[in-house]
């Protein structure tokens, strides 16, 4: 309006802008012109007009900025140049094409390499994802074979799902730690079977590009039997405030790690000390070996103590299992944790004095 009346004649005026939101001005006076409601004729440029850039190129821009700023800032269709942050993230039409053909939940198959992945919380849920990886012969695709789902449960309970599942599926286990203590060190895992992964704004947005292109390439199958999942999939929104996400952060944590899937558990192989020991003649492992692994009438678990403290927050840890064969139990109790039952100490010929330090008693 402030430009019409200098535009006499034959003049000619052009109008160049990155879309806003829609239903504001540039979206209705777009829409207006592109009915021929205007003096304008609607035009569109798309991000990959220039020679320089590729749908690669988009993907990785996608990766770092995130969907919806992408969209805007480097739009290859007119609906992507006016996407609305409130829009469901990932295509409904996509989701459908994921399950067709997907593996049903199914055990752990002898040479199939898989990767778990566990968005941990105390508050929200708790959430597992087990994806296997394409064999040799097999069309590159990502199976969901396994999920889990843990509400309201305490840290033990959290814990021991950790470590069954685990146990159930080979390859290594990636835990997001973000804000969770010392979990991952309470685990019953060997170190290099966990892969921590702290969440931030720019690895989210990743994780979040990482299962759209997998939905988009067709390479991602979700059964329908993981109905929550996909709910989740399809209600998903990036501006996350209200809803439901711990599944799809589940996901994409497994997803921009799935080059870490393996065929073998993750910590095994021989131990060549009991290897030779056991074939030397005596048939019994050296006593060192027993030591280390605590393997006695109780069991692996030999010598773990609960102790407890009181805690300001949810997520934060109040309940541990220390190791009192090692200084691990006395310096948690220096740092003011207690032991829950002070009758675990006796069997290990333990005890505590007047002011709660740890005593050996005799017999």
């Amino acid at each position: 309006m402030a430009v019409e009346p200098t535009l006499a004649g034959r003049s000619s005026s052009a109008l160049i802008t990155t879309a806003l939101a829609p239903g504001d001005f540039v979206h209705g006076y777009y829409l207006r012109s592109e009915a021929g409601k205007t003096r304008h004729k609607a035009m569109f440029v798309s991000a990959l007009e220039r020679p320089d850039r590729s749908p690669e190129w988009i993907q990785q821009k996608r990766r770092q900025e995130g969907k919806t700023s992408c969209l805007r800032n480097y739009p290859v269709s007119v609906e992507e140049a006016f996407a609305d942050a409130s829009e469901p993230y990932f295509d409904p039409g996509l989701v459908g094409p994921a399950q067709k053909d997907a593996l049903p939940r199914s055990p752990a198959r002898p040479g199939d390499r898989y990767l778990k992945a566990w968005d941990i919380g105390r508050k929200d849920a708790s959430v597992c994802v087990v994806l296997r990886a394409p064999g040799r012969d097999e069309a590159a695709e990502w199976h969901v074979v396994g999920y889990q789902r843990l509400v309201g449960e305490d840290w033990p309970a959290i814990q021991h799902a950790v470590e069954v599942m685990h146990a159930d599926y080979p390859g290594p286990t990636v835990i997001e730690d973000n804000s969770i203590g010392p979990f991952i060190q309470n685990l019953q895992l060997p170190e290099t079977a966990v892969i921590p992964r702290t969440t931030t704004t720019e690895s989210k947005k990743a994780m979040l590009t990482e299962i759209e292109i997998r939905l988009q390439d067709r390479t991602l199958k979700i059964h329908r039997e993981f109905d929550q999942l996909l709910r989740e999939l399809v209600n998903y929104r990036e501006l996350d405030n209200s809803i439901t996400q711990d599944s799809v952060i589940a996901l994409g944590l497994a997803l921009s790690n799935k080059e870490h899937a393996s065929s073998s558990r993750s910590g095994g192989g021989i131990n060549r000390e009991l290897f030779y020991a056991l074939n030397r003649g005596d048939g019994t492992p050296p006593l060192s070996w027993l030591d280390r692994q605590k393997i006695t009438s109780d069991g692996p678990s030999w010598g773990l103590v609960k102790v407890v403290r009181d805690v300001s927050g949810p997520r934060e840890i109040s309940e541990y299992q220390a190791d009192a064969c090692t200084d691990e139990l006395e310096r948690m109790l220096a740092q003011g944790w207690k032991v829950k039952d002070p009758t675990q100490l006796t069997k290990l010929g333990l005890g505590l004095d007047d002011d709660g330090r740890l005593i050996e008693i005799s017999h």
